[in-house]
């Protein structure tokens, strides 16, 4: 079943009848995936996820064909770096979590806030523009991301070559 409006849920049940060695994994159009595991699980759907597909298969298949999960938070290296006029940010999550990834400047002051909200686990692809919340150019120089959940925090450092 799929809730609908802000905080959309998926609940699959019934994956506790599976047979030894079969599991269940969701795995959404954005390219992020959930392991189905006990009687009943609540799934937090990605914001602009449209669909998604439930597989069932043997452990050892999930693991290697349905978008396999990360096994730790990661905040990647953005790229290119320096970059002009756009930058991409990949991060990954083990499990879901309410997620904050911003920009700041040298001053510690945030410029923007890319991701903010509730994601499942998976991987993650996100690009900014070098734009503040405003929607304004910001001025070349360093500028740092951090990607902040309950239990990890990680801060990386960018430039931005005009």
């Amino acid at each position: 079943m799929l809730t609908d409006g802000p905080g959309r849920e998926l609940v699959v049940s019934g994956a506790d009848v599976l047979a030894a060695g079969i599991g269940a994994v969701v795995v959404f159009d954005d390219g992020s995936a959930v392991p189905v595991t006990g009687g009943s699980i609540r799934i937090p759907v990605p914001d602009g996820v449209r669909s998604g597909q439930l597989v069932i298969g043997r452990r050892d298949y999930l693991a290697s064909h349905a978008g396999t999960l990360p096994t730790d938070f990661v905040l990647e290296q953005n790229y290119p770096n320096p970059f002009n006029p756009t930058t991409t940010i990949r991060f990954s999550l083990p499990v879901a979590a309410e997620v904050e990834l911003a920009i700041f400047n040298l001053l510690g002051q945030r410029v923007t806030t890319l991701v903010e909200g509730l994601r499942a686990a998976g991987r993650y692809t996100v690009v900014w523009d070098g734009r503040d919340d405003a929607g304004r150019p910001v001025a070349s120089g360093v500028y740092f991301y951090r990607l902040q959940t309950d239990g990890f925090r990680e801060t990386r450092k960018m430039l931005l070559v005009k």
